[in-house]
């Protein structure tokens, strides 16, 4: 029988992805072991428990696997991490070790997508500055107050991976024009998704609204400094929920402090995000922390598709959401 190590400490985040009918579902697999911690496995502890684990599920609040670790995991076959990231968590040597890996991103995505509209949206509406011009100013400006549209907008991707890909279908009943700059991605996509390939230059200087899905590579860190920001025309809207190392974060406050665009933003250099951050006062940026993907039920989800995965490779194919060497690559 298949051993089962399960590396969530246990706990509240623990038992939000894995309730009673996954914990069913995960025990008909193998013989699964918990780790029975209010806290993370020590690299140490990890690498004695994991000496003779078949099976693997990782996630958040789990340590890294580190080339100790990986030396000490000679029975392992399949690691499930129930989450989007696994850069962070796993090292490139994880695939020259005839180790199948695969991740939860697509329940994700879908509702990052979301958040990210939900953040369009509020910029185009100027939902924040009309709240507390309500709560605050007590103030009631009537027809004085113009706010703007999304319908026949031009809007900007810069990356194109699950979320941009869900984004795209929810942008579609507002008649948007979609330019997208992804250097991965073939032109093939332009007809299948009714999209424009180009440049990141193009994109910066010809789109009413931009919206971040890059991934974080060393190619992307600080793509978008301010030699790039000062190509974004006054009153654009600039949104990201991918990831903060893509700007030079200097840069960027010093141009939202120029005024000449409004930003939503969801990730940042440092989180949480300290309290004197030049971000935290700037009245042109709707800031949300790191969450605008985070829906209960998509954890469910999440651990339901690694546990899909998992049944798929013991049956002996492929699972759907494998992660490839290249994968790992470009991935966020």
């Amino acid at each position: 029988m298949n051993k089962i190590l399960v590396l969530h400490p246990k706990g509240y985040t623990r038992d939000t992805f894995f309730p009673d009918n996954l914990k069913e579902q995960l025990n008909k697999l193998g013989e699964v072991y918990w780790n029975g911690n209010e806290r993370a496995y020590t690299e140490e502890e990890l690498t004695e428990v994991i000496k003779d684990i078949d099976i693997c599920l990782t996630g958040w609040e789990v340590p890294k696997f580190t080339k100790t670790v990986l030396d000490s995991a000679k029975k392992l076959k399949f690691i499930g991490h129930i989450g989007g990231n696994i850069r962070f968590f796993l090292p490139i040597e994880v695939f020259d070790r005839n180790i199948v890996v695969t991740n939860a991103a697509e329940p994700m995505a879908k509702h990052v997508a979301e958040g990210t509209l939900t953040l369009m949206l509020a910029l185009l509406k100027d939902v924040v500055g009309n709240n507390n011009s309500m709560k605050y100013d007590k103030a009631w400006p009537g027809n004085y107050m113009y706010t703007d549209t999304l319908y026949g907008k031009r809007v900007g991707l810069v990356g194109l991976g699950r979320i941009g890909r869900y984004l795209i279908k929810l942008l579609k009943p507002f008649d948007v024009q979609i330019s997208v700059y992804d250097p991965y991605i073939p032109e093939t996509v332009e007809d299948e998704l009714g999209i424009k390939l180009t440049t990141l230059d193009d994109v910066l200087m010809n789109s009413d609204i931009i919206s971040i899905h890059a991934a974080s590579t060393e190619e992307t860190y600080k793509m978008l400094d301010l030699e790039k920001l000062q190509l974004i025309p006054y009153g654009t809207y600039l949104i990201n929920t991918a990831r903060a190392a893509i700007f030079d974060e200097s840069a960027l406050i010093a141009e939202l402090k120029r005024g000449r665009f409004r930003a939503a933003l969801d990730v940042f250099h440092q989180e949480p995000l300290p309290a004197d951050n030049d971000l935290r006062r700037l009245p042109n940026v709707i800031l949300t922390p790191h969450m605008v993907g985070m829906v209960a039920e998509t954890r469910h989800e999440m651990t339901q598709c690694v546990i899909n995965d998992l049944k798929l490779f013991l049956k002996g194919e492929k699972p759907k959401f494998q992660i490839t060497k290249h994968m790992y690559n470009i991935m966020a």
